[in-house]
């Protein structure tokens, strides 16, 4: 019993230090551009614009309609903060997406809809504009996805070729 007790505790100990390891590491990510706040590639793709804010979300409205998909909302976070007498720079989530691809990929995987439809982040800060988005490759295995699934890997191209559009 005591060798069953030792096991679990070096076994948890063993996962502890793994997870302390991880947040030391977040803790040394180096923000690419050096003007936001830190935060991990791997689940963010972010992306300079070479347009202001506001012409940047119009070029997201554009394409959105120009490819005929379906804007769902734009969330106005500065618009908010606003409301609560805050303040906050220009921030947005552009949502939007196309129901004849997502519908039948979330019937089969009802978890996708977390994460459906395409959300597109757009804010400003120390006079640059950033576009953003979670890489699917990060959530796929949490919804119950292979990374390597032809759903992630065109929904990643997809928000590959939008926000390059947007901001170039």
């Amino acid at each position: 019993m005591k060798k069953i007790l030792a096991s679990i505790i070096l076994l948890a100990s063993f996962s502890i230090a793994h997870q302390i390891q991880e947040v030391y590491q977040m803790k040394n990510f180096t923000p690419n551009p050096a003007s936001i706040s830190k935060y991990d590639p791997k689940y963010l793709n972010l992306k300079v614009s070479n347009y202001d804010f506001a012409t940047t979300l119009n070029r997201a409205k554009d394409l959105i309609s120009q490819q005929k998909l379906k804007l769902f909302a734009i969330l106005d976070h500065s618009q908010a903060a606003t409301e609560f007498d805050q303040s906050l720079p220009p921030t947005s989530v552009v949502v939007f997406g196309n129901p004849a691809v997502g519908t039948a990929k979330m019937a089969q995987y009802p978890n996708l809809a977390i994460e459906l439809p395409m959300k597109v982040l757009i804010y400003e800060r120390d006079n640059k504009v950033f576009v953003g988005f979670v890489n699917p490759s990060f959530f796929a295995k949490a919804i119950g996805l292979d990374a390597k699934d032809p759903f992630i890997q065109n929904t990643q191209k997809a928000y590959e070729n939008f926000t390059n559009h947007i901001v170039h």
